[in-house]
């Protein structure tokens, strides 16, 4: 992560501050490091959703670093995107999307079992599980 030099700059890390008025947030890099930076008005509505979303979301941010040795408080450079990513475990490991849990643990069952499942589960689920009455449709 170039956060010691000038020039380009991939950095992920926890938004764990939004000033909005100012335009500037406020990053935990995985190895702790905290930086400001700023968003233009186009990329608030991401910065505040991955501060809303900081435990399970981190932002990745591409960009352009202005100083050699930014100073606490003071902007580290220019964002030019940000993107929402999975969070880590342990610094190390990306969360799995839910759907890609579903997915796989669907694998496991057979083609037998899927094909007992009633043909209007998704529109009375409440009937399968819980015996309310069936749902016109």
């Amino acid at each position: 992560m170039p956060t010691h030099q000038t020039g380009p700059m991939d950095i992920v890390g926890e938004v764990v501050a939004v000033d909005v008025r100012s335009r500037r947030f406020e990053l935990v890099t995985h190895d702790a490091q905290r930086l400001s930076l700023e968003f233009r008005e186009d990329q608030e509505d991401l910065v505040t959703k991955a501060l809303t979303r900081h435990r399970s979301m981190n932002v990745l941010i591409r960009g352009h670093c202005n100083s050699p040795e930014p100073t606490e408080g003071q902007p580290l450079g220019e964002v030019e995107s940000l993107t929402l990513v999975p969070a880590r475990l342990n610094g190390d490991t990306p969360r799995k999307p839910i759907w890609e849990i579903f997915e796989e643990l669907s694998k496991e069952a057979p083609d037998e079992e899927w094909d007992q499942l009633p043909s209007d589960l998704s529109e009375n689920h409440d009937h399968y599980l819980y015996g309310s009455p069936r749902r016109c449709g």
